[in-house]
């Protein structure tokens, strides 16, 4: 079975991500026995829907040396899945761009709200922490397949070489409690001050990861 110590967003992306494992790591010759080994890690999928996954994953059948036919996937298929900059510039200059145009929309759609309402310092902070996280799950959704937390740290699973980009979009919105994050290509290490506070964040980021999105959809 796939590593059940990690939690998974109730995703497509991290659907499609247990599926690409579960055919690198098994003999699967048919839909009917893929959706079997995705039930026994939990994961409920019609088989319509488990058709648009292997065609999203670009799965073919292939000739095994038994003779059998199984499916397979390219190496570089779930790279295929994410829309991903090219470089650590342009990944910056995304994020940073997201970000802008949410606190833009922010400035432009809340002033008017802000001053009839005759708010508080404190309640305009809320709008805007709302906004960004909004923004973030948009990001996220499409980004975390698995989150665990060991210790003071939490381990966030990414599609290959989307780490750096789920990180700076992290980067870009102050945490309480997080110290900060290490990305490499497919994994990002999250820093924060003490055990509790990882407990809490990792269950944050699975919130935040699956509200942008469902598993079957």
């Amino acid at each position: 079975m796939v590593d059940s110590s990690f939690q998974r967003p109730q995703t497509r992306t991290a659907r499609l991500s247990v599926i690409e494992e579960i055919l690198r790591n098994y003999i699967i010759t048919s839909q009917a026995q893929l959706q079997d080994q995705l039930a026994q890690e939990g994961i409920s999928v019609t088989q319509a829907t488990l058709s648009r996954d292997l065609d999203e994953l670009q799965a073919i059948k292939i000739r095994s040396a038994q003779g059998s036919m199984v499916y397979a996937v390219p190496e570089q298929s779930m790279e295929a899945t994410v829309p991903q900059p090219t470089n650590a510039a342009e990944q910056h200059a995304l994020s940073e761009e997201a970000f802008d145009n949410t606190l833009n929309t922010h400035e432009n759609n809340n002033e008017s709200t802000v001053t009839a309402l005759d708010t508080s310092m404190q309640a305009e902070h809320a709008i805007r922490e709302s906004k960004l996280e909004q923004q973030l799950s948009r990001i996220l959704s499409g980004l975390v397949t698995s989150v665990v937390a060991a210790n003071n740290l939490i381990v966030v699973h990414t599609p290959s070489g989307a780490a750096q980009y789920a990180a700076s979009a992290l980067d870009r919105q102050p945490l309480e409690g997080v110290l900060g994050t290490i990305a490499g290509d497919d994994t990002v290490l999250i820093i924060t001050v003490n055990n509790d506070v990882a407990q809490e964040r990792m269950q944050w980021l699975l919130s935040i990861a699956q509200s942008g999105n469902t598993f079957n959809r």
